[in-house]
Parts: C-alpha cells; sequence; structure tokens
C-alpha cells in the first residue's frame, strides 16, 4: 500500500484531483451550511472559504506549463478525419483554457490588472467547449471498448481460449464508463460556470457536488493506473 501511494502522490494529476475534490466539496459544504442558517456557521464558513481559496491557487499552481502537454499531444495526434479534427479541437481548448488560467492566477496576485471574475468566465468557456468534446470522444470510446469485449467474448467460446482477452477488455469498458462518469459531471459545472441558467438551476451547491464525484472518480482513476487493483 504506502508503494502505491507513494506512486499516486508522485503524479501531479493525482495530488490535483484530491486538491479538486477538496475545492469543490467546499463549495458543497458551504451550500449545506447555508441551508441551516450562516449566522449559526460563521466561523466555519469562514474557514472552508479560506480552503476553498487555497485550493484554487494550489491547483492553479499545479497547472503551469500544462498548455505544453496539449501542443505535444496535437503534434503527435495518431487519429484522423473526424475524430481528429475533434481531438485538436479539444486540445487547443484545452490549452487556452490552462493558458488563461494562469493569466488568472498572476491577476489574484495583482501582478496583471485585469477583472478575476471576467477571466474566470472566459476560460471557462473554452473548458465548456472542451468538456463537450469529450463527452462525444468518451461515448465513442465506451463503443469500440463495448464492441472489443463482445467480440472477445465471441473468439473465446468459438476458440476455448483463456479469459486474458476479456479481462483486457472488460478492463478498458470500466475506464471508458468512469470517464463517461467523470464528463457527466463536469457538464453542470460548465453551465454553472458560464450562464445564468445554470447559476439559478444548478447553482453552487449542485456544482460542487457534481465537481466532488467527479474528482473522487478521476482520483480512483489514477490509483488503479498506479497498479491497484489489477
Amino acid at each position: 500500500f504506502n508503494a502505491q501511494l507513494l506512486r499516486y502522490m508522485a503524479r501531479v494529476d493525482g495530488r490535483d484531483k484530491l486538491v479538486r475534490a477538496a475545492a469543490y466539496g467546499s463549495d458543497f459544504l458551504l451550500w449545506l451550511l447555508a441551508q441551516n442558517g450562516k449566522d449559526k456557521f460563521k466561523l466555519l464558513i469562514h474557514q472552508i472559504n479560506k480552503v476553498k481559496s487555497g485550493c484554487g491557487v494550489a491547483r492553479k499552481m499545479f497547472r503551469i506549463g500544462a498548455p505544453l502537454k496539449d501542443v505535444d499531444a496535437i503534434a503527435n495526434l495518431k487519429e484522423s478525419g473526424p475524430e481528429g479534427m475533434l481531438r485538436v479541437v479539444l486540445h487547443t481548448c484545452n490549452g487556452i483554457y490552462y493558458t488563461v488560467d494562469t493569466v488568472e492566477l498572476l491577476t489574484i496576485f495583482d501582478i496583471l490588472p485585469y477583472n478575476t471574475a471576467k477571466v474566470k468566465e472566459f476560460r471557462y468557456r473554452f473548458w465548456t467547449v472542451k468538456t463537450f468534446i469529450l463527452f462525444v470522444l468518451t461515448l465513442l470510446r465506451l463503443r469500440r471498448a463495448l464492441a472489443a469485449l463482445s467480440k472477445a467474448r465471441r473468439d473465446s467460446q468459438r476458440a476455448g481460449d483463456s479469459k486474458a482477452a476479456i479481462d483486457k477488455h472488460a478492463w478498458e469498458v470500466g475506464r471508458a464508463q468512469a470517464q463517461l462518469v467523470s464528463v457527466i459531471t463536469d457538464i453542470p459545472i460548465a453551465l454553472f460556470q458560464i450562464s445564468d441558467f445554470g447559476r439559478s438551476r444548478i447553482g453552487a451547491g449542485g456544482a460542487g457536488f457534481a465537481g466532488l464525484i467527479g474528482s473522487l472518480v478521476n482520483a480512483r482513476e489514477i490509483w488503479l493506473q498506479t497498479g491497484a487493483g489489477k
């Protein structure tokens, strides 16, 4: 377990998902406390807001230089056709999102003179486009994984082979399903950040709960990637 934990914590994205869970969990907890009267929990609300603020800055620090990964992904893209174009747009939007995220960080530090709220809404527009493209790509990934699993099962029945191939494809189906859950939880966050509909219908509590669930799902996936459960 200790070796597994060290491998997990060595990954920037692993630590980021835990901090993300704390940030969105703070939003959800603040919403819960507000339902029971803010005056009763003034000190606790103040402390949670501090945690939320600190998590936000920490995540921005983690993401400095992140656009380089998207540039590299585009440069080494293997897919072609419509799916390839979708991936180019996805990585372009993601790279712009992270670039503006650094601008927002410098604004928070008063190094740049911009309005933090406007910068945040601007970057989330790119994140929203990325989210919906990723939703489509994840559905395609899941469809391919299910088809491969079905084929492996048929081949196994005919040839009497071992279950190794089936287990491999079943693993991929599980990863695709987890990614789909994660992307679905991002949709209410996107709507909350960029639209009046989202702010009024979903609210900070709904976005916080969705973000908490999505963060925990992603953290579990990274944990599995580092060797747990294999």
